[in-house]
């Protein structure tokens, strides 16, 4: 039966830097869930404390109703996979599958059957008897992940799983991690700091800065809802436009250089700063003088079913996508209009959303 963990005033210090800060969340049982975040921001910090193989500094962990927050890794039953697959180079793919059966004791012939279910369902059973040195990368993930698993965890967490291989292999074990998850039910916590990798393959998202939750959701809320200019910023290829502006009205913001847009402000007061988020999406081309935007097309990036353009407006270079019908040359002056889905409004001083 499937687990949830739940946090309950999680901390982390480390020599008196606070890594973590009174975190609590409940990650769903059965689901994949998505660690994300840049560099630093607690999220291998957060699965190690999960895991066991770091202490807490104060709050709890619980696995459903047990409470484990002083428990050993090998007493939690969790399945660990790293970014170096920290195989037994000695050891066939077998040996290495089967090797947390063998500590608990599991009969030879029994430990085989189950690394050979186990191979099988990570598509690796015909290089069972090879030794890592004779695999490639993916493959050697494939059998790091088999062995996790071996030891049929309550739990499965991934840290970095696929940081090592190339950008084609990525794709792939990305999509066969998903259908793993999808197949064994297992619940699983999956460390990245690749936005599209964690849209791709989550049921959920944490997204963290400087040991804090920004967002928790479904992947789709996170970049269609941003709770602030950070977790907008931060989700979305090519990134979100960001203008500092000034509420005019009901309908109007104007950028440091007089540039308005027409864009409904809500009961905003007249005279207020703010950030005014624009995803390319939401980009339309107008032919509307009174409610367009003037912008200078300066570059034109062609991809298959849309085109990118790069803009000037005012002083500032946007990204705006539309679609392949829409053509537009180097050095064109176009209006543009910004629709409300995929447009937000931040507060200038906390970056939270209005």
């Amino acid at each position: 039966m499937a687990m949830n963990i739940r946090l309950e005033h999680l901390r982390k210090e480390f020599a008196g830097t606070v890594a973590l800060d009174d975190l609590s969340i409940t990650f769903q049982s059965g689901k994949l869930t998505t660690l994300l975040g840049p560099s630093g921001c607690g999220k291998s910090t957060l699965l190690n404390l999960i895991s066991g193989i770091l202490p807490v500094s104060g709050g709890g962990i619980f696995f459903s109703d047990k409470e484990v927050t002083k428990l050993p890794p090998d007493k939690r039953n969790v399945g660990l996979v790293f970014q170096n697959y920290a195989l037994y180079p000695h050891m066939s793919v077998c040996d290495n599958i089967a090797f947390p059966l063998e500590i608990k004791k599991v009969p030879k012939a029994k430990r085989r059957e189950r690394a050979y279910e186990l191979a099988q369902l990570l598509q690796i059973s015909d290089y069972f008897e090879r030794k890592p040195s004779q695999l490639s990368g993916g493959q050697q993930q494939r059998v790091a992940i088999a062995r996790a698993l071996a030891k049929e965890p309550d739990i499965l967490l991934l840290d970095e799983p696929l940081s090592n291989l190339d950008a084609r292999l990525r794709l792939e074990m990305r999509e066969e991690i998903r259908r793993l998850q999808l197949k064994t039910g297992i619940t699983t916590i999956f460390v990245t700091h690749d936005q599209e990798e964690a849209l791709s393959i989550s049921d959920y998202i944490l997204l963290m800065r400087k040991g804090i939750i920004q967002q928790y959701g479904v992947p789709q809320e996170l970049y269609d809802k941003p709770a602030n200019s950070f977790v907008a910023d931060f989700l979305g290829n090519p990134p979100i436009n960001m203008f500092n502006v000034t509420v005019e009205g009901t309908d109007r913001l104007a950028t440091e250089d007089g540039i308005v847009f027409h864009y409904p402000t809500g009961a905003l007061e007249p005279g207020r700063k703010v950030q005014f988020g624009v995803r390319s999406e939401a980009f339309t081309v107008t032919d509307q003088a009174d409610l367009g935007t003037p912008a200078l097309v300066s570059n034109v990036f062609l991809n298959g079913k849309e085109t990118l353009y790069l803009l000037q407006i005012g002083g500032q270079s946007v990204r705006a996508t539309f679609n392949g019908s829409v053509r537009f040359g180097q050095g064109d002056t176009i209006l543009v209009s910004v629709g409300g889905s995929h447009s937000h409004l931040f507060d200038a001083e906390s970056g939270a959303v209005l």
